[in-house]
């Protein structure tokens, strides 16, 4: 079965030094040396200083703890935040562990993202404590659009930009105030199996959302606030550290393994309909189908030939059960495009001739049209 997706991660003999660094200094968790020296090595990767970032142990505690530090918990009178319906359910679930009542709100159908305008407009903005937008399938938010959005209306933003480890470049550092919260997950293009990265230029910002990870502990290890435990073990940084060790090879691995799917679509004339990471390493090759009808024949096709397809967040969270009642304004977009956008297999080791068979598989049945 070809799947659609199949992470790979540092092998056990480029893990060996680092857990032997675990065995000597015996510390395991609760930010020891390997925590730091990842986030030492990540911030000199990213141009930013060791105070402008900080780990965490999923990409949605990371989130999590961006929301609290930026806007703080739920409050009665203002107990909303925006999320696009088009999203996973971790945006919403982070929300929802801060308090607020999530508020489902269309997407741009060029960009795939909410926004900033659209949100503008909302009815009962007063009401609105934070907005969460996405970076969808890694690809770079409207950093500007947002930085004016939050200036203009005093509500906090966080991104939440859960594959968008290689796109957070130039212009992420140039509109640094806006929290960003990226997944280390297994499924993602840099991964310590599952983690987490917080960013933001201000200090103090971090410094909160470090705290809500641990309690909401003080220094003097008094809960000032609400928090859960939401740290990176030393297993997980060791990780982190053997694939930052090889990132500029996997980087251009993925950056391959686009480049195939690239020319096998521009060779079937499906160019303008397959989305893969072009400029920025992302873990999604994507494919927009011209209706849901033939989204369900092309999945039907892959599966004969033992290749596994996916709808990654499903036709909307306001089709999920949990999320359902959630208040919404009408989602033409978010309906029009979640049940034709199809996940194809990704991996940073995929050879050419099976993403031409994935490609030609769903020529066949574009053609049959």
């Amino acid at each position: 079965m070809l799947l659609v997706n199949r992470p790979l991660l540092p092998a056990a003999e480029r893990l060996l030094p680092y857990h032997k660094h675990i065995d000597s200094a015996r510390f395991y968790s609760n930010y020891g040396p390997l925590n730091d020296l990842l986030q030492q090595r990540l911030a000199t990767h990213f141009g930013r200083r060791g105070d402008q970032l900080a780990l965490a142990n999923s990409g949605t505690s990371a989130l999590y703890a961006l929301l609290l530090a930026a806007a703080g918990p739920a409050r009665a009178e203002k107990p909303v935040c925006v999320c696009p319906a088009f999203t996973f359910a971790a945006t919403a679930a982070a929300a929802e562990l801060c308090g607020y009542t999530p508020f489902l709100a269309d997407i741009d159908a060029e960009t795939w993202a909410l926004d900033h305008e659209r949100v503008m407009a909302l009815g009962d903005l007063e009401r609105v404590g934070a907005v969460i937008t996405v970076a969808p399938f890694g690809r770079p938010p409207l950093f500007e659009a947002w930085q004016d959005f939050t200036r203009t209306t005093g509500i906090p933003l966080i991104i939440d930009a859960a594959a968008s480890f290689d796109v957070l470049g130039e212009a992420a550092a140039d509109h640094g105030d806006l929290p960003i919260a990226v997944s280390l997950h297994a499924t993602k293009t840099f991964s310590t199996a599952e983690g987490g990265l917080m960013f933001c230029d201000d200090p103090a910002v971090v410094k909160r959302a470090v705290a809500a990870l641990n309690f909401g502990f003080n220094d003097a290890r008094e809960a000032l606030g609400p928090g859960l435990n939401g740290k990176l073990s030393e297993y997980h940084c060791a990780l982190g550290l053997a694939e930052l060790d090889g990132w500029p090879d996997k980087r251009l691995g993925f950056l391959q393994v686009a480049g195939y799917y690239e020319a096998s679509a521009e060779i079937a004339g499906l160019s303008d309909r397959i989305y893969v990471g072009r400029e920025h390493a992302n873990p999604y090759a994507l494919f927009r189908a011209q209706s849901e009808d033939q989204a369900q024949e092309i999945v039907a096709a892959l599966r004969r030939e033992r290749i596994e397809s996916r709808l990654w967040w499903g036709r909307g969270l306001h089709h999920q059960q949990h999320f359902r009642d959630c208040t919404a304004e009408p989602l033409p977009v978010t309906d029009d495009l979640a049940p034709r956008l199809l996940g194809l297999p990704f991996a940073v080791d995929l050879a050419p001739e099976d993403v031409e068979r994935v490609i030609r598989t769903i020529d066949r049945v574009v053609q049959c049209k």
